[in-house]
């Protein structure tokens, strides 16, 4: 769920956001989430304009974030990308007075806002031309890496091969990828998270390039296949 929050009157407010998740205690310990909270500051439709302040992500009880709101709408947005079944808190707290509303948000608020985090606050290499790599890898608790193929006629193909990291795990079930991005088309291609807070990871992977004329002509875009929103591929 996304929270909205607009502020009563046209005053710059401080603004403070916690996101707890429930007790851990005995074999919940196995189970913690990774988490993560942004503030996002909304257009005229709601819809997520830029990253105002991020706390990171990680697998700890609680994460914070502090940040200053000038006039504006704005959302505040929980994250947490391993499949887990756990409780969260929000909380938030600002000098002003605020009107504040909950809303479910859209299918594809999360892989917009990760999306904007990792372009925003990652670092950017240009793959080939017309098509950059993004690679956030500070406070994150492992790594999440986007695409975009700003060509308007050649797919961007690439590979990302892991098989050398440890504590990790992959949002898309395996941590060797193969995907064709379209033209002016955007992906986040993988989310790998520190798997036992316990222990240090390591991450170390290779990647392939290629631009070409044309897709695949058995129309198998992406190794392993795609399956829920947050690896989409979005128009840019």
């Amino acid at each position: 769920k996304q929270w909205y929050q607009r502020r009563v009157r046209g005053e710059t407010s401080c603004l403070d956001v916690a996101l707890i998740q429930g007790t851990r205690r005995g074999s919940a310990l196995a189970n913690v989430a990774d988490l993560s909270v942004a503030v996002v500051r909304c257009g005229e439709d709601n819809s997520p304009q830029g990253v105002v302040e991020y706390s990171g992500r990680s697998l700890l009880s609680n994460v914070t974030c502090s940040t200053l709101i000038t006039p504006g709408t704005y959302m505040i947005v929980p994250l947490s990308l391993l499949d887990r079944d756990t409780k969260f808190t929000i909380v938030c707290l600002a000098d002003k007075n605020w009107c504040v509303w909950e809303d479910t948000g859209t299918p594809d608020l999360i892989p917009d806002v990760v999306y904007q985090i990792t372009t925003t606050k990652g670092e950017h290499r240009d793959a080939l031309e017309g098509c950059s790599v993004y690679q956030l890898n500070n406070r994150v608790a492992g790594i999440v890496m986007a695409v975009e193929n700003r060509n308007p006629d050649r797919y961007f193909h690439i590979s990302c091969d892991s098989h050398s990291t440890s504590n990790v795990v992959s949002t898309r079930g395996q941590i060797t990828t193969a995907d064709w991005i379209p033209p002016l088309c955007r992906m986040i291609v993988m989310v790998l998270t520190q798997l036992d807070e316990t222990c240090g990871f390591k991450i170390q992977s290779s990647y392939k390039f290629t631009l070409l004329q044309e897709g695949p002509v058995d129309n198998e875009c992406h190794m392993p296949a795609l399956s829920g929103p947050l690896h989409k591929v979005f128009p840019l």
